[in-house]
């Protein structure tokens, strides 16, 4: 990843977080954040800094409350950890949030669309295991990610990977944990389980280990293995490559749509070996188990670390869980009910909770 010369924050930048950080190069730019490159100036640490307007529209402030509340709640070596968020000057009237993260390398969907970067098994097998040594700590606190995705998964050079992109987080529907408030609809559709796509939706953690499935073939042959753009869309091509289900795989789903997948031309099961011809065979029975459409027989995450795939790396002993989330931890109130300021003084409220300087 280039490096610029170091520059103090300006106002012709945008940017106002304090005398702590001096700027360097912008990593990425969305519709309501942007990534910089930062050093913090008494450490020297390199950090990244996002810079959110989180109070133009309500399910972005939601948004970002649900990132500071999880990621402070999370401490584990393969979810990207907060190492600051600065306090705003004023707390009344503060239009910009800034969260201080670790500085990574790239990320996974980089890696993948590289030509000149081999990813060789062993490379899919740590990632694999990685994402998944995250996901259990995730799923053992009742949150279901909701947005696993390859520009989410965070990497250095040496291969340490973290999880990050947690605005879409729920709790999950499988947990004792009080549902939260909804931050509007949920990741990429290409990675998007059928559970959540045919109704009743399902946020359980089965959701995520879908978009690992999807992630993991991408790993494998270096492109999307569903690119749908519509939801028909998008279950027609999973189909094509899993077959149409049986109906004892989707009978709990709404009788509409049950109606709609029984209406559906019979499609074989694609060979996982055609199209993957250069994986092992057990990096295909993981794959198979990952991408199972009903989601009650896909495989957990518990499971997956136990698979012979990730023998080389599995210990029990060293794939942590984390706490449970008290039981209204992301529950706001209905959105209808919440306001912009409502939102700006529990993200305020957030902040003071945060610590005021990286941690090493």
């Amino acid at each position: 990843m280039p490096r610029g010369e170091c520059e103090s924050w300006s106002s012709n930048s945008g940017f106002h977080p304090g005398a702590e950080y001096d700027l360097c190069d912008r990593l990425a730019e969305g519709v309501y954040h942007t990534v910089f490159a930062a050093s913090h100036k008494e450490s020297q640490q390199q950090v990244a800094i996002l810079r959110s307007l989180p109070f133009e529209h309500l399910e972005c402030g939601l948004r970002v409350l649900c990132v500071i509340k999880l990621l402070r709640h999370f401490h584990h070596e393969n979810i990207i950890p907060v190492l600051d968020v600065p306090r705003p000057r004023n707390s009344e009237s503060c239009q910009e949030v800034y969260i201080v993260q670790e500085l990574m390398e790239t990320d996974m969907q980089s890696l993948i669309m590289d030509g000149n970067q081999e990813l060789s098994d062993d490379h899919c097998q740590y990632f694999l295991y990685q994402i998944l040594r995250a996901l259990k700590a995730i799923h053992s606190a009742g949150i279901v990610h909701c947005n696993l995705n390859p520009s989410n998964l965070l990497i250095n050079t040496n291969c340490d990977l973290k999880v990050s992109g947690f605005g879409a987080a729920r709790p999950s529907t499988n947990s004792d944990v009080a549902k939260g408030t909804s931050t509007g609809p949920v990741g990429s559709l290409c990675y998007r389980a059928p559970d959540i796509m045919l109704p009743p939706e399902r946020y359980t953690t089965a959701v995520d280990m879908w978009a690992v499935g999807c992630i993991f073939a991408e790993m494998l042959g270096r492109k999307r293995l569903f690119s749908g753009t519509r939801h028909e869309e998008q279950l027609g091509q999973i189909f094509d490559v899993i077959g149409t289900p049986y109906s004892k795989d989707f009978h709990k789903l709404d009788k509409s749509a049950q109606r709609h997948i029984q209406r559906l031309p019979l499609k074989s099961k694609t060979s996982w070996k055609g199209l993957f011809p250069r994986a092992s065979d057990q990096a295909l029975d993981i794959l198979d188990r990952l991408l199972s459409f009903n989601p009650d027989e896909r495989i957990s995450v518990g499971m997956a670390l136990e698979h012979p795939y990730l023998g080389v790396y599995h210990d029990s002993a060293d794939e942590p869980e984390a706490h449970r989330i008290p039981r209204d931890y992301l529950n706001f109130g209905e959105p209808i009910c919440l306001s912009i300021d409502k939102v700006r003084k529990l993200i305020v409220q957030e902040i003071e909770k945060c610590t005021t300087s990286p941690r090493s």
